[in-house]
């Protein structure tokens, strides 16, 4: 739709930046920065960022299935809280994150467990009280907080979902 639109890629992973550049080498209005959201400040006064994108202006921040990758509540939320700081009226900060629904704990431990296995190490669930408090005084756009699969932006009413089942949660909110 805005084929000029400016998109910075940000990934702390070595072969994940590799093929990030590879892919994107050719178009010039994206870049990408390896930089960890961990260290949010670091992340929004790199070089390569502050080149590509204007906060003073409005801007689209995407966390898709990133923040539950960070154990610590209070780590997840100064790292959203760093990011909105920067957004410019009019600007949409987007996010998704696992949540274990109502699965006992027993179920929730053993997923845990194999998640522990896989190169990332741990995964944090948390629920739309979380997103809620992400999303504090911002715009939230409907439907919500739900499922991603029932959020689109022509959203009827009619999307079912079960928020007792494990899924991905998605929100999008706006800078008013």
């Amino acid at each position: 739709i805005i084929p000029d639109a400016r998109v910075v890629y940000v990934d702390n992973d070595p072969i994940v930046m590799a093929h990030g550049r590879a892919l994107l080498e050719d178009n010039p209005h994206t870049t990408v920065v390896q930089a960890d959201m961990r260290e949010p400040k670091a992340l929004l006064d790199h070089p390569d960022i502050q080149t590509k994108i204007d906060f003073n202006q409005p801007v689209a921040v995407l966390l898709l299935a990133m923040l539950h990758f960070v154990p610590d509540d209070g780590d997840a939320t100064a790292i959203v809280a760093a990011i909105r700081e920067k957004l410019a009226p009019g600007s949409y900060l987007i996010l998704s994150h696992a949540y274990a629904g109502d699965v006992s704990e027993e179920k929730h431990a053993r997923g845990q467990e194999v998640y522990r296995t896989t190169a990332t190490g741990s995964l944090t669930s948390r629920g739309p009280g979380h997103l809620a408090a992400y999303a504090d005084g911002l715009e939230v756009l409907d439907p919500g907080i739900v499922p991603v699969q029932a959020w689109r932006p022509e959203f009827d009413g009619d999307a079912e979902y079960d928020l007792g089942k494990p899924n991905i949660l998605g929100v999008v909110a706006r800078v008013p």
